[in-house]
C-alpha cells in the first residue's frame, strides 16, 4: 500500500491533482511503475481483491483486511511524531574495521 500512496503522490504532483481527489491505482501506477509490478500492486497480496481509488490525503485501503490499513496508519503518525520531535532512526551498524583487516601485516 505504501508504494501506491508513494506512486499517487508523484502523480499527483505532475498532473496538479488535489489532494483530495480520488484516483485509481491503475490509472496512476501505469505512468510510473512496470507492468510485472503493477499487475502485483493492483491487487491484495493476501486475497486478490483489487484495491479501490483513494486520494492522498485518505491513502490506500486494504480491500480484505482493516486491520492492515490500521497498522498503516498507526506506523505512519509513529513516523510523523518522530519526525516532529526531530528523533532520527538508530542505526544497529557501525563503520567500523574488522578485526581481520586490522591484523595484515
Amino acid at each position: 500500500m505504501q508504494i501506491l500512496e508513494d506512486t499517487l503522490r508523484s502523480y499527483r504532483l505532475v498532473h496538479g491533482i488535489s489532494d483530495s481527489q480520488a484516483v485509481a491505482p491503475a490509472d496512476f501506477t501505469a505512468e510510473y511503475l512496470p507492468e510485472e509490478k503493477r499487475k502485483k500492486l493492483l491487487v491484495c497480496p493476501l486475497s486478490a481483491k483489487p484495491y479501490a481509488p483513494f486520494a492522498y490525503t485518505v491513502g490506500a485501503r486494504c480491500p480484505s483486511y482493516p486491520e492492515h490499513t490500521m497498522g498503516l496508519i498507526k506506523s505512519r503518525r509513529a513516523e510523523q511524531d518522530g519526525a516532529a520531535n526531530g528523533s532520527q532512526p538508530i542505526r544497529s551498524e557501525t563503520n567500523s574495521t574488522s578485526s581481520a583487516a586490522g591484523s595484515r601485516r
